[in-house]
């Protein structure tokens, strides 16, 4: 015999920004590819979910555009946390910005890159690795339609230097024959690939 429990899915704590994303990103990923009726749309409907985000998002606010804390109980702002609320608002079409508004969120980001070399914060407590912070603090800050204030010297180090990377990225290029293999090392000619356009933004 099956009992329902007198528990709402809004009334759930979130731990942290990042929890947050995962249950509206994990949402789209389990309707998408569990639920028929999505399938035939081609899309997933996620408006029952959307009244929970402003109790969710309420936990995290520091009460000024794009400043968020990655916990409840912390009192800073954190990278990790302005890009999950950014993502997390992307996927359920929430992300509506003023000009204004983006300006903020994007200088707020933008004040977690170091003035020296070029690299984002992981935030305290770390929300990821360092390499991983470049890339998703980064990626917060292009859906506000913002960009780093300085090019990252590690990366420009990598990209001036191919030894560092195209025995790694060209072994990866060669698994797929199918979407496109290297003509010789250096060559992104014939790669419609996704570590190819890694390649050329390292190059560029």
């Amino acid at each position: 015999k099956h009992s329902s429990l007198p528990i709402r899915v809004d009334d759930f704590k979130m731990a942290s920004t990042t929890a947050m994303l995962g249950v509206v990103g994990g949402l789209c990923l389990v309707l998408g590819l569990f639920c028929s009726p999505c399938h035939a749309q081609d899309s997933v409907d996620l408006r029952p979910f959307e009244s929970m985000l402003p109790r969710w998002l309420a936990q995290f606010s520091l009460n000024k555009t794009g400043e968020y804390r990655f916990q409840p109980h912390l009192t800073a702002p954190h990278p990790y946390a302005s890009s999950d609320v950014a993502h997390t608002l992307f996927i359920v079409n929430q992300l509506n910005l003023s000009a204004s508004e983006r300006a903020d969120w994007g200088a707020h980001i933008n004040s977690f890159q170091n003035a020296s070399n070029g690299m984002f914060s992981r935030g305290s407590p770390p929300g990821g690795s360092s390499w991983h912070a470049q890339g998703y603090v980064t990626a917060g800050l292009a859906l506000v339609g913002g960009k780093p204030l300085r090019n990252n010297a590690l990366f420009d180090h990598i990209a001036a230097t191919p030894e560092l990377w195209e025995p790694t990225f060209g072994s990866l290029l060669h698994v797929d024959k199918e979407v496109g293999v290297l003509d010789e090392p250096t060559s992104l000619r014939r790669v419609p690939h996704p570590f190819a356009t890694a390649l050329m933004i390292m190059k560029s």
